[in-house]
């Protein structure tokens, strides 16, 4: 129940964002354009599609500052630029292979469900995103929108729909091979205890 509530958040947190991004968009239009109005709603759907685009494509330059954080969380290299909507997506998958990590560690006995777990996956995530292979996947989740390519909206939310039902399939079979490892270490302790 707290893994579909969890999942139900993100969703909604999602379309917030999704949501304020097309009023940033908007309202970029009405300040681009004094001639429209925005509310006779009579903004044409195509230069709405431009402008949260641009703001999307947009190339965004790590600061100085937040280049190691960069680099340890998403693999970013130095001075790397990156498109908006790529670095939703890296933030995206850097959560799934988290939670991923943490679900799995939860089998294994040194670590445990409590805190070790969750340190464990942070850990682990941070070392996969060293290596390159968030940005990757990244790229890779990316490539199957391309079919979109003048709209990156719906490029970026078939991606995190995606992402989304790999993870869920993940989870829910991660979930089963834990109550199965669990049930397995409880017969053996039974056997066991068990009087010859």
């Amino acid at each position: 129940m707290k893994k579909r509530s969890l999942y139900l958040r993100l969703l909604f947190a999602f379309i917030i964002s999704v949501y304020l991004m097309n009023c940033i968009a908007s309202e970029e239009l009405a300040a681009s354009n004094p001639n429209i109005t925005l509310a006779n709603n009579t903004i044409n759907p195509n230069i709405l599609s431009q402008n949260t685009n641009s703001i999307l494509e947009k190339q965004i330059s790590i600061p100085e500052n937040l280049q190691i954080p960069a680099r340890i969380l998403f693999g970013l290299q130095q001075s790397e630029n990156i498109e908006f909507s790529v670095f939703i997506v890296l933030i995206a998958i850097w959560i799934f292979f988290f939670a991923l990590l943490k679900i799995i560690l939860e089998v294994v006995p040194f670590f445990g469900d409590g805190w070790k777990s969750w340190a464990g996956g942070i850990v682990i995530t941070c070392l996969i995103a060293i290596t390159g292979a968030i940005k990757t996947s990244a790229e890779f989740l990316f490539g199957f929108g391309n079919f979109f390519k003048n709209q990156s909206l719906l490029r970026l939310i078939l991606t995190i729909i995606l992402l989304a039902i790999i993870g869920y399939g993940s989870a829910k079979l991660l979930g089963i091979l834990k109550n199965q490892t669990r049930k397995a270490s409880a017969y053996q302790a039974g056997m066991n205890t068990s009087v010859p």
